[in-house]
C-alpha cells in the first residue's frame, strides 16, 4: 500500500532496505535486562556505564553490544527479506 502510495504522488522508488530481523528482538530483550539489571533508564544507556559494578550488569551490556553487532550483520545480510521495519528510498519525478 505504501508502494502504491508513493506512484500514486509522484515518487519513484530507488531502493527498499528491510531490517530487524530475529537479533533484533534479542537485542531490545537484551537492553530492558540490562537497563533492569543496572536500574537505569533508557537515556543513561551509554554514558554512564563506566562506574556500573555488577559482574552481570556487565555481562549483559556485552551480550547486549554483540546482539547489536549481529543486528547489523543480520540486516545487511537480509535487506530484501521483510522484517519489522522497513526504510524506502524514493525520489519525485
Amino acid at each position: 500500500e505504501v508502494l502504491e502510495l508513493l506512484a500514486r504522488n509522484g515518487f519513484s522508488v530507488k531502493r527498499i532496505f528491510y531490517f530487524g530481523h530475529f537479533f533484533r528482538q534479542i537485542e531490545d530483550f537484551l537492553y530492558l535486562i540490562y537497563l533492569k539489571i543496572a536500574d537505569k533508564k533508557p537515556g543513561d544507556l551509554w554514558g554512564k556505564h563506566k562506574g556500573q559494578k555488577s559482574i552481570w550488569s556487565r555481562f549483559v551490556f556485552g551480550l547486549f553490544k554483540f546482539a547489536i553487532f549481529l543486528t547489523n550483520l543480520e540486516s545487511n545480510i537480509l535487506w530484501w527479506f521483510p522484517g519489522i521495519s522497513i526504510q524506502i528510498e524514493a525520489e519525485k519525478k
